[in-house]
């Protein structure tokens, strides 16, 4: 295969990745002033001594408003020819035994998480500071998801999820005039860096007892070998890390925090393309390469396998993200424990229906993601919910006003 070839089939990476590096550029060239609240301001004598020229302010805010609109144009047309790429790629293709893997299915999500990126550009605030670099790091983000979507190799499965992730932490923690932005972020890192030690030691564990980190050679080595404890300690531990990714309980912890602290739109980016990336990734792991240790969830028939520790955490995600949903008086809570819950239940698509549960499933997760941007959008003006008085009128309002 020649270097052209290879780089028509990852031409949409690629136009992301030119596209986040010219933003960036764009961004730092121009270097708007930031604005951190809770800085205290000069004296009275000293603002009229250094007073800046009114001319001079006003230049200052055309050039600024100038690099938004520009950085929001060429993000935007990135993103919409790095769709028109993946409709022109060919419908089935395999690099380098599943570093990259083209199917209509994976062709599907990638489009999805172009549109989910496509939507928190265009929800992004132009007030937000250094929005040039802002709008770098999700499309960074979005690189990470088009990896995790279009792979089938562990390795490069676990680049796109750490890509995807400190690109997310990032974003959490953004608004560095915001405290709880900040907290936020810290709670997201944290509970994220040790679920991807989960992961990589779990990964670890499987390379060394199957021999490969492809998923297609896993699953050949699979069907003629029994489930060693080693490799289902390794598979456990690397669901434990996925489970982190899909908020499922008791792994949910980070998620009310993130969804309350982060930016509008970083939170409405974790709920949609983050979760659609991690459940289809989840799905193909699991039914790809470890489809012959399925195992069964039966009651009082339980066989050793994946499908048993799904099962656990799909009840725990639906019990305690319905349950503790009912007490909730902010918004953005409230809708966290909804995606736990949403998470038990695709889960439970997984375990039931194998492959074909799979295909059913991923329509209804992205169409999910799809509908959380209304609730986010309105999700400003009620931020800071829990301190109200009212907050069962702020949820009535914004029920009747987004046409639930």
């Amino acid at each position: 295969m020649s270097y052209l070839e290879l780089l028509k089939l990852a031409s949409p990476q690629a136009i992301v990745t030119l596209t986040a590096l010219i933003v960036l550029a764009i961004g730092v060239a121009t270097g708007r002033r930031t604005v951190v609240t809770g800085v205290a301001p000069a004296k009275p004598q000293e603002r009229a001594t250094h007073a800046v020229p009114a001319s001079m302010s006003r230049r200052t805010a055309d050039t600024a408003a100038a690099s938004t609109g520009t950085c929001t144009l060429v993000a935007a047309l990135g993103l919409i020819v790095a769709i028109a790429a993946i409709v022109m790629l060919p419908s089935r293709a395999d690099l380098f035994r599943g570093m990259l893997v083209i199917s209509p299915l994976n062709s599907l999500f990638e489009i999805v998480c172009l549109v989910l990126a496509f939507f928190t550009i265009l929800l992004t605030s132009r007030e937000t500071s250094n929005y040039g670099e802002y709008l770098a790091i999700v499309l960074l983000a979005t690189i990470g998801l088009l990896l995790l979507v279009s792979s089938e190799e562990l390795l490069m499965i676990f680049i796109g999820l750490e890509l995807t992730g400190l690109s997310l932490y990032l974003m959490t923690a953004f608004d560095k005039g915001d405290s709880r932005s900040a907290e936020a972020g810290l709670k997201y890192f944290l509970f994220g860096s040790t679920a991807s030690a989960f992961t990589l030691f779990g990964l670890s564990l499987i390379y060394g007892m199957a021999g490969s980190t492809s998923l297609a050679a896993i699953a050949d080595r699979l069907n003629t070998e029994p489930l060693s404890p080693l490799l289902f300690a390794g598979l456990a531990m690397t669901l434990v890390g996925f489970a982190f990714k899909i908020a499922a309980a008791p792994f949910h912890l980070w998620a009310p925090d993130t969804y309350q602290g982060a930016p509008v739109s970083t939170a409405a980016f974790i709920a949609s393309g983050s979760k659609v990336a991690s459940f289809v990734v989840l799905g193909k792991i699991m039914l790809v390469g470890f489809s012959s240790v399925h195992g069964s969830a039966d009651w009082r028939a339980m066989v050793a396998g994946w499908s048993p520790v799904l099962a656990a955490l799909a009840a725990f995600s639906i019990l305690i993200g319905n349950f503790v949903a009912l007490v909730q008086t902010n918004l953005r809570r409230l809708l966290a424990y909804s995606a736990v819950a949403h998470g038990g239940y695709t889960l439970l698509g997984i375990i039931a229906g194998g492959r074909e549960g799979f295909h059913h499933c991923s329509p209804g997760a992205w169409r999910y993601s799809c509908c959380r941007w209304p609730a986010f959008r309105r999700s400003p003006d009620f931020s800071a919910s829990s301190t109200s008085s009212a907050p069962h009128f702020a949820l009535a309002q914004i029920t009747v006003s987004s046409g639930w």
